[in-house]
């Protein structure tokens, strides 16, 4: 009888020790990327750093594989004490057979752990740190008596490091999650406190990677609200011309439109060294024919301009429904006028149309109305280096006439503003 109850407990041994053998562990991965959420959910409700949830996860619960958390949802190692009520389990730890509290499940856990922290005074101080600051948090989680061993702080921040935990904060804080896309491209907006090492690190990638995204030079810097993209910028961009904004640099322009910056040189036969004025034409899609290039102050739009005085309308419009590509420069040569023209009979501030607008166009039969028709408003994109006098001399008009016609009380003009010339 001794022999077979000898026989019977080491057959169950056996069979333990195939069951311990055969359960698969949690790697440190797969328990945060199991995790990762709850701790989001409780940073948004709690104000507690998911970062430090999730690295006091890992740490206390051995990644989900210590007893406490697979047996009894424990994954903070928090102790019963007097104020709790509910399932329980006991684990050596300080002392031999410690009362250790068990959950339902793990999500229970994570709830319980914010509010431990939440409502316990000795660690208020805690919520006056940056919500940011994991450091600060793991330092001030020991500090309180949360962990005996001197190391708990640096073992929670060697955590956040090594598998990027931080990121989750700032997920949860919408600093750097993606939050648009540009001509089909995944991209943010820099903040004013961020760095691009950081929107590098949330989106699992290097610093280098996110600069060659974007094309940026080695120590070129970027200024908050501009974007950055974290795909491949494309050869082209939705739309087919982009006028030049006083101030403008090529850079900007390539990410306003998600067009690889080299492409945009391509296109318009410049070169890194050259400059473009305010008014300036820039071919998007397609490469500017060479009779078009653009080279100083003469430009596309200094062309338009120039044929104002040849064509007007009648007066007589009808309605044109805007096609994908189609550009106000495309409809207006499609229609013999100038795309002075149509902004001005559309009310239009800017020569940009979206597909599916509708705008009026002169109904003139298909032929070109001559000057000494009924005349729109002319106005012209002052570039650098120009005076009223010499727009004036350009136009056929009076500096007077220029200064009535645009409410001006002085001669002083400013590059990339539009006057009115006629």
């Amino acid at each position: 009888m001794k022999y077979k109850a000898l026989f019977f407990l080491f057959a169950i041994g056996i069979s333990l020790g195939s069951f311990a053998q055969n359960q698969k562990r949690n790697t440190p991965l797969e328990y945060i990327n199991q995790f990762k959420d709850i701790a989001m959910d409780e940073m948004r409700t709690h104000k507690i750093p998911a970062s430090i949830t999730l690295a006091q996860g890992c740490l206390e619960s051995s990644y989900g594989n210590s007893r406490l958390s697979s047996q009894g949802n424990n994954h903070f190692g928090i102790k019963c004490k007097k104020s709790w009520t509910g399932k329980v389990m006991y684990e050596d730890d300080d002392a031999v057979g410690e009362c250790f509290r068990a959950y339902d499940n793990a999500a229970s856990s994570y709830r319980d752990h914010s509010l431990f922290l939440h409502n316990n005074q000795r660690y208020a101080f805690l919520f006056q740190l940056s919500i940011t600051d994991y450091e600060g948090w793991a330092h001030g989680l020991r500090k309180a008596g949360y962990a005996t061993n001197p190391r708990y702080p640096q073992m929670l921040i060697d955590m956040v490091k090594k598998y990027n935990l931080a990121k989750y904060d700032t997920l949860v804080l919408g600093l750097f999650k993606s939050s648009e896309k540009i001509n089909g491209i995944l991209a943010t907006r820099l903040k004013s406190d961020q760095t691009l090492a950081q929107i590098a690190a949330v989106n699992e990638r290097t610093e280098n990677r996110i600069r060659k995204l974007n094309d940026l030079k080695k120590g070129q810097q970027i200024e908050p609200g501009d974007i950055v993209y974290l795909r491949r910028k494309k050869r082209k961009a939705t739309e087919t011309y982009h006028e030049v904004i006083a101030g403008q640099s090529l850079w900007q322009i390539s990410q306003d439109n998600g067009i690889k910056l080299k492409r945009l040189y391509k296109l318009n036969h410049l070169n890194e060294e050259d400059e473009v004025a305010a008014g300036q034409l820039l071919n998007l899609r397609h490469k500017a024919d060479q009779a078009a290039k653009l080279k100083g102050k003469q430009n596309l739009i200094d062309q338009i301009i120039a044929n104002e005085n040849k064509i007007n309308y009648q007066g007589k419009t009808k309605p044109h429904i805007v096609l994908s590509n189609e550009t106000l420069y495309g409809i207006a040569k499609k229609y013999k006028t100038s795309v002075d023209t149509l902004m001005a009979i559309n009310q239009l501030s800017t020569p940009v149309i979206s597909l599916g607008q509708t705008l009026l166009v002169p109904d003139n039969g298909g032929r070109v109305i001559e000057k000494g028709d009924i005349a729109l408003p002319l106005y012209h994109i002052v570039l650098k280096g120009e005076t009223l006098y010499s727009i004036s001399r350009k136009y056929g008009v009076s500096v007077e006439s220029i200064l009535q016609f645009n409410n001006l009380t002085s001669n002083e003009i400013s590059v990339g503003s539009k006057l009115r010339v006629k």
